[in-house]
């Protein structure tokens, strides 16, 4: 008898070892594949684009690296269209044109845009935490010139889309530097575009084009310019040997020596409704600010003028 029980134990013995293995290789089994699914899904990669290894994800920022290229890739091109020359600048490469260093400079709460003095602040990703939220700057510094430069800031203000800019290269009695809309629709609508992640629909595309053809097709020339001036509230400051400083499809700026003082800058800006916004830099002997020209002749830095028709089918 005892000799059965014995038996019958060591036959018990192996198939319970045999059921431990089992166990252990499933919990092994299972640990494995755990671990390869996590491992899996730590490689997966968001490029910016709103995928994720082939699956579509909702990017709900209004801006990122991807739309930061592309905006580069567009400014290139649109530069050469408008024969200038931009360099992005980033808090690690601020700007230089006439001193300012944005976004560097964005922290002393010196600027107004359309006139008024609202805070900025640099945004990588278009959120709201001030007036107008800047994500990508680009500036022309017409080749080191004090003249004939301008800064361009992309922001998203009451989230929506703006494109500022400015050409301010001195000193203002309310000392703030001023920006104002940009009235190129190709910069507006591609911006536009790249924020909203949708393309423009044909109708609007046409009308823009539409509205950029009326104000651009037929760019302002140098002798439109100074008939513009000579009718102008700078009339009788463009002296000596007036000349073109440079121009594009919508800008103009003119020279006149102005003897002792120096040189006198005439910018002038084709806007919507064919409105013409004249800005006047004065020379001064010492190079000083405008204003101190300004306190003597009582001549206002901008006036903005309407576009005669004739001036428009002519040139």
């Amino acid at each position: 008898m005892k000799k059965i029980i014995s038996t019958a134990l060591l036959a018990i013995i192996p198939l319970t070892l045999v059921g431990c293995t089992n166990n252990g290789n499933s919990k092994s089994n299972a640990s494995s594949s755990t671990g390869s699914t996590t491992k899996v899904i730590s490689h997966q990669a968001d490029d910016g684009s709103g995928s994720v290894h082939g699956k579509s994800v909702k990017d709900s920022s209004l801006w990122n690296n991807n739309k930061d290229n592309q905006l580069a890739n567009f400014m290139v091109s649109w530069g050469k269209s408008m024969n200038q020359s931009y360099t992005q600048c980033t808090p690690n490469r601020n700007t230089t044109y006439t001193g300012l260093h944005y976004p560097n400079d964005f922290t002393d709460n010196k600027m107004a845009f359309n006139d008024r003095h609202l805070s900025a602040g640099w945004s990588t990703d278009g959120s709201d935490a001030h007036d107008v939220n800047v994500v990508a700057i680009y500036e022309d510094t017409n080749g080191g010139s004090t003249v004939g430069g301008r800064i361009y800031l992309f922001a998203i203000q009451n989230n929506s889309p703006v494109v500022y800019y400015t050409e301010q290269n001195q000193g203002t009695p309310d000392r703030l530097v001023h920006f104002e809309t940009t009235q190129n629709t190709d910069l507006t609508n591609e911006f536009k575009k790249l924020v909203t992640n949708k393309k423009l629909n044909p109708e609007t595309t046409n009308s823009n084009r539409s509205t950029k053809s009326e104000s651009t097709s037929a760019p302002l020339t140098f002798d439109e310019g100074m008939q513009i001036l000579q009718q102008s509230n700078y009339k009788n400051y463009l002296n000596e040997s007036p000349k073109l400083v440079s121009s594009d499809k919508q800008q103009l700026v003119i020279s006149s020596l102005a003897g002792a003082k120096g040189i006198n800058y005439f910018t002038l800006t084709l806007e919507k409704n064919k409105q013409i916004k004249i800005h006047a830099e004065m020379g001064s002997i010492e190079g000083g600010p405008r204003n101190q020209f300004n306190a003597t002749d009582h001549v206002p830095e901008y006036q903005t003028v309407t576009r005669s028709t004739t001036s428009n089918s002519n040139s």
